[in-house]
C-alpha cells in the first residue's frame, strides 16, 4: 500500500511534465528532417503556423527534435521556428506533404504574383574577369534571371566594368538599368579593401525610387560601408528598401552593427515599412557561429527574420557554409514566400559565391 502512495506521485510528476510540454510554431515553410544536419533526409514539409511537438529541451547542431501531428519525428532547424511555453493549442494541423527522398529548397520561379531578389557576390570583379567572354556570359545570365539583384565586389578602380556589365546585360533588348555606389572603405583605415556595390534590376519590372546612398559610417562600424536604395514593383503595390553590405569576415560585429544600419535607413526612409539586408554577411563557418549570431539584435526574431537558414550552403567549396543572407524586418516576413541558391554554374571562376534568392508578393 505504501509504495503504491510512492508512485502515485511519480506518475503525476510524469504526466504533469509531459502536459506542460513546450511546442514550437514554424515561421515559415521548413522541412522536418529526419536527421539534425544540412543533408539529412525530408520526412515532412510544414507550412508557416504549423504547431509541433519539442521532444528535447537540448539542440543538435542547431536543430529541435520535434513531432508533427501527423507523427513524423525529426529535426527543425531553430531559426525557422518560434518557441512557446505550456501545452500545444488543440487546432486543425497545418497542411502538410511527405516526400520519400530530399529535394532542393522551396522554388517560386514562376509565381506571377512574387518577384524575386538576389544578392551575388561576384569574386574580384573587375577588368580581368570582365575580359574572359564565357565567365561574364554565365554572370549576364545569373542576373538576367531576376527583376532585382545586389551585386558584392566590384573590384574595379576606374569603375567601368560596371557600366560595361549594364551593357552586356542590356543586349539584345533587355531594359535593365543600375544604383552603382561610390567606392566604400572610406576611411583611411579601410582604403586597401576598397569596392563598389550595385543594384542590377530591370525597368519592365522594378523602378528605383532613390539613387542609392551609403551608409554614413562616422564611426567606423564597417571596413566597407553599406549601400541602400529604395525601390518599387511596377506589378503591384510593394516598396522596399535594398541595404547590400560585404561584410569583413574577421570582424565579427559588422554582423550586429547591420541594426543599426536598418535603423538609420529609417531615417532616410520615414513612410517605408519593408527593409531587406542582403549581401555576403560571411555569416557562418568559422566567421560565425549559430550560437554566436543568436545573440546579436539583428537575430531578435521579434524584429528580423532571416529567410536563408543557417544549414544553407552558399558557397563553391567544399563544406557547407552560409555566408550569403537575406535579413528582412518583421513587416516584410508576412509577403515571403520561398527562397533558394542558384546554382546555375559550378565553375568557380564565375565566383566561389553562388546567388540567393528570395521571393515576395508583390502587394504590400
Amino acid at each position: 500500500m505504501r509504495l503504491g502512495y510512492l508512485l502515485l506521485p511519480l506518475l503525476l510528476l510524469g504526466y504533469a511534465s509531459e502536459a506542460n510540454a513546450d511546442y514550437l510554431e514554424v515561421r515559415r515553410s521548413a522541412w522536418v528532417k529526419r536527421t539534425a544536419e544540412p543533408g539529412g533526409e525530408q520526412l515532412e514539409s510544414l507550412e508557416p503556423n504549423a504547431l509541433v511537438e519539442l521532444i528535447s529541451e537540448k539542440q543538435t547542431n542547431g536543430y529541435y527534435e520535434v513531432r508533427t501531428r501527423g507523427g513524423t519525428r525529426g529535426y527543425l532547424y531553430r531559426t525557422l521556428v518560434r518557441r512557446h511555453r505550456g501545452d500545444i493549442p488543440r487546432k486543425q494541423p497545418a497542411p502538410s506533404t511527405r516526400a520519400p527522398s530530399p529535394s532542393p529548397s522551396p522554388v517560386d520561379h514562376a509565381a506571377s504574383n512574387a518577384i524575386r531578389i538576389a544578392t551575388f557576390n561576384i569574386q574580384s570583379f573587375g577588368k580581368t574577369k570582365f575580359g574572359r567572354a564565357p565567365i561574364v556570359a554565365q554572370l549576364v545570365d545569373v542576373v538576367r534571371s531576376y527583376p532585382l539583384v545586389a551585386v558584392q565586389e566590384l573590384s574595379d578602380s576606374t569603375n567601368q566594368v560596371p557600366g560595361a556589365f549594364l551593357a552586356a546585360i542590356n543586349a539584345g533588348g533587355h531594359a535593365y538599368d543600375m544604383l552603382v555606389s561610390p567606392r566604400s572603405g572610406l576611411h583611411p583605415s579601410d582604403k586597401a579593401s576598397q569596392e563598389q556595390y550595385a543594384f542590377y534590376f530591370d525597368t519592365t519590372k522594378v523602378e528605383a525610387l532613390s539613387t542609392g546612398v551609403l551608409f554614413d559610417d562616422s564611426e567606423d562600424l564597417f571596413q566597407r560601408e553599406p549601400f541602400m536604395a529604395q525601390f518599387k514593383v511596377r506589378a503591384g503595390s510593394l516598396t522596399l528598401v535594398a541595404i547590400t553590405i560585404h561584410t569583413s569576415p574577421e570582424i565579427f560585429a559588422e554582423i550586429e552593427h547591420l541594426h543599426e544600419v536598418v535603423e538609420w535607413a529609417r531615417t532616410r526612409f520615414p513612410k517605408e515599412d519593408d527593409f531587406v539586408v542582403l549581401g555576403d554577411l560571411n555569416a557562418s563557418c568559422n566567421y560565425a557561429s549559430p550560437e554566436q549570431l543568436d545573440e546579436l539584435q539583428l537575430r531578435n526574431m521579434d524584429l528580423y527574420s532571416w529567410l536563408v537558414p543557417d544549414d544553407a550552403d552558399t558557397n563553391l567549396a567544399p563544406g557547407a557554409c552560409a555566408y550569403d543572407r537575406i535579413v528582412v524586418t518583421a513587416a516584410t516576413e508576412s509577403g515571403f514566400s520561398a527562397w533558394g541558391v542558384d546554382r546555375s554554374f559550378a565553375d568557380n571562376q564565375v565566383s566561389d559565391r553562388w546567388p540567393v534568392w528570395a521571393s515576395f508578393g508583390v502587394n504590400e
